[in-house]
């Protein structure tokens, strides 16, 4: 996958390379702001993954009729962000278990199903908590990973679909009138 092979291709050019940032090329309203505290966030611990949670409230709040997917978890609707951290060392070994999990990425009771029967039930009740949630992927890859309430739907908007590019574009025209 196209995410293996960036990491891969990142130690191969700094086998010192620690932390990296994984951003999807599809998320053209994200600013320099964003990606500090994408960054920022990520330095405050020694965790080895940083995987970013959108709120319904917050996506929706800022795009309205995006039709994003939520998760429905116990207290909190999310989706995921395209903008991530990963440490290095974390990345290599495992590949089959990375591939099945990049693999069902778009699917959130197929994710849940890796990480043990026990994770999908309480998926499917709706009595996953976020803050359960990490500890339970974490054991199963093998790595410490946290889970970031990010407080910008910019980095959960991409533009997979046209109605999303027309919101997308239709914004950022907005941006550049009232500057």
């Amino acid at each position: 996958m196209n995410v293996r092979a960036s990491i891969d291709k990142v130690v191969e050019i700094n086998p010192q390379a620690d932390l990296i940032l994984m951003v999807s090329s599809d998320i053209p309203a994200i600013t320099t702001q964003m990606v500090d505290w994408v960054i920022d966030t990520a330095l405050e611990t020694e965790d080895d993954m940083y995987y970013n949670l959108i709120t319904k409230d917050v996506m929706e709040t800022r795009y309205p009729g995006s039709n994003r997917s939520f998760v429905k978890l116990k207290g909190v609707e999310v989706c995921g962000g395209d903008m991530n951290v990963v440490r290095a060392s974390a990345a290599a070994g495992n590949d089959e278990l990375w591939d099945r999990l990049i693999s069902a990425r778009k699917n959130a009771f197929k994710q849940a199903a890796l990480f043990g029967f026990g994770t999908l039930f309480l998926l499917l009740t709706r009595q996953l908590s976020i803050e359960d949630a990490a500890p339970r992927a974490s054991k199963q890859l093998g790595i410490r990973g946290r889970a970031i309430i990010c407080p910008y739907a910019e980095v959960a908007m991409d533009v997979d679909k046209p109605h999303q590019f027309e919101i997308i574009r239709d914004d950022l025209e907005k941006q550049v009138r009232a500057a």
